[in-house]
């Protein structure tokens, strides 16, 4: 087998895990706890981890000039957390999750190698990578409601089944030879196209608090409103078929038209969602624009941007400071959100999750294209 092709069924695989989590992870906080904020909080906490770890993974991958065994081994930890989760309480559970987060989180290297493979056409090579990864969610999705409805013991246990499938599908992926980056610890981190690339990082951070005061809650609000688990996989599945059916051709669309382009249409497509969401009374039309892929948008024009503002060799430390914004956004809305809507109610929230798009609009505008920039290893 091909070893894209290894790395694409990798992630599938891992991405399976996530669509299961996604969907389920905050309604079973909330089951146990009967709060909202706890659903914040299992989507928050854990991100704060991230915040520090991809980064965190992206450097120390730098510095051995490895990715493949690191994703391995930590990985490996992380797969076997999950068999743990069904006996916790709310705030085991948290403390779990904030744990395996920890291990799970070198995952932001595979599209780093895949950048390393694909130096001239990155959007593309996204593309279609973040085709596998929406198709793991939209399977992770779609069983999971059956899997939490058996019991959430047999869903945590399927959920480490797959995670462990992936470690052993990712020894067989060919990891390329790199430099290490053996400078001193002060010029480490100074790297890339520094002020452009902690420009986009704060656009990623405001986006992302904005969306994540949504997805942590959204789920919830449905089961509240006493939609079935099953029928809230196949909502959750539906978020990632359409990421999986635009997600080669905004590939495509960032390399032919640049990344300036997808960054500057994003927020304005969140606003309308957000605002639609928190105003509209129809639970269908609701659900419709929940499901519409704007995320494919962001995060294949933001990696593609980052890895522009960096080497080979800074690869690692650009994608991972980008998660870590990314992170960073989560966990700001997963507490924000989920204390408004304890107080204020869902609605409320949605509605001023949209404040966060228009930041991140004005944010965009300042921004320049970086699809023809070259730095060299």
């Amino acid at each position: 087998m091909d070893n894209y092709l290894k790395i694409l069924f990798s992630s599938l695989v891992l991405s399976t895990t996530q669509g299961m989590l996604f969907a389920f992870l905050p309604i079973y906080a909330y089951e146990i706890s009967g709060k909202f904020a706890s659903a914040g909080y299992i989507f928050s906490l854990p991100s704060i981890i991230l915040v520090i770890m991809t980064f965190g993974w992206g450097s120390i991958s730098d510095r051995l000039g490895k990715r493949k065994s690191v994703i391995i081994a930590t990985n490996i930890i992380a797969s076997l957390m999950y068999f743990l989760f069904a006996q916790a309480t709310i705030v085991w559970l948290i403390v779990l999750r904030c744990i395996q987060t920890f291990f799970y989180s070198s995952y932001i290297l595979v599209p780093a190698i895949i950048t390393e493979y694909f130096p001239s056409s990155k959007g593309r090579a996204l593309g279609k990578y973040n085709v596998a990864t929406g198709l793991g969610w939209t399977i992770g999705a779609i069983i999971s409601g059956h899997a939490a409805h058996v019991g959430f013991g047999f869903f945590f246990a399927v959920t480490g089944c797959l995670s462990v499938l992936f470690c052993i599908s990712f020894f067989f992926v060919k990891d390329l030879p790199r430099e290490k980056d053996t400078r001193k610890f002060k010029e480490f981190l100074i790297f890339g196209e520094s002020k452009r690339i902690l420009l986009l990082c704060l656009y990623a951070f405001v986006l992302m608090t904005g969306g994540s005061m949504l997805s942590s809650l959204f789920n919830v609000y449905l089961s509240n409103l006493g939609v079935s688990k099953e029928f809230i996989g196949y909502v959750t599945s539906l978020t990632s078929l359409t990421f999986l059916l635009v997600a080669d051709a905004v590939g495509k669309a960032c390399d032919n038209w640049g990344r300036k382009p997808l960054l500057l249409i994003t927020p304005l497509l969140y606003m309308g969602m957000w605002l639609g969401i928190g105003l509209l009374e129809n639970l269908y039309v609701k659900i419709l624009l929940w499901v519409l892929p704007f995320y494919a948008l962001f995060i294949t024009a933001s990696t593609s941007a980052v890895s522009d503002l960096t080497s080979n060799k800074e690869r690692g430390r650009g994608i991972g400071i980008l998660n870590s914004s990314i992170g960073f956004g989560n966990f700001a809305g997963g507490i924000v959100g989920g204390n408004l809507a304890d107080f204020f109610g869902p609605k409320n929230t949605f509605l001023t999750a949209s404040l966060f798009a228009v930041m991140g609009f004005f944010i965009s505008l300042k921004m320049e294209e970086t699809k023809e920039m070259t730095i060299e290893a």
